[in-house]
């Protein structure tokens, strides 16, 4: 969005005016967290205000998964959280190992996908989608 106020939708060919209440609100991981994320140009970062974000607590994430997931008992979310925590600290923190194709990230959205495994209607238990969604990903 430039000083003209519009934007260009290429999917449709048509230039759309926006309205004085019109907002852009946009998102970006800091540059050292994941892999190969290149700086945007600075004309373009002052046109938003920047809003610093901490991350999540493990509190934060049993709240938000067993909200989003209540058929998981609590005290399971609890291990699941936990043991995503440690593995995190382990692999990006201390680098106890996964030295080999990181960088790597362990975060909620790990959790949502073991808690939509265990969701699934399979017969597994909680702790065999370890293999799938760890294990797996750090083989290399």
């Amino acid at each position: 969005l430039d000083h003209r106020a519009s934007v260009y939708i290429p999917e449709i060919g048509e230039t759309v005016d926006c309205p004085k209440s019109f907002r852009v609100f946009a998102a970006q991981n800091p540059l050292g967290q994941g892999g190969g994320r290149k700086g945007l140009p600075k004309s373009f970062l002052n046109r938003f205000t920047k809003v610093y974000v901490e991350s999540l607590t493990c509190e934060d994430q049993d709240v938000i998964v067993s909200s989003k997931f209540p058929s998981i008992p609590r005290d399971i979310v609890a291990k699941m959280i936990a043991f995503n925590r440690r593995v995190h600290e382990e692999v990006v923190e201390t680098s106890l190992y996964g030295h080999q194709g990181s960088p790597w990230e362990f975060n909620l959205r790990d959790i949502f996908r073991w808690c939509e495994l265990v969701s699934s209607g399979e017969t597994r238990t909680s702790l065999r989608y370890v293999c799938d969604l760890y294990v797996q990903r750090l083989r290399t």
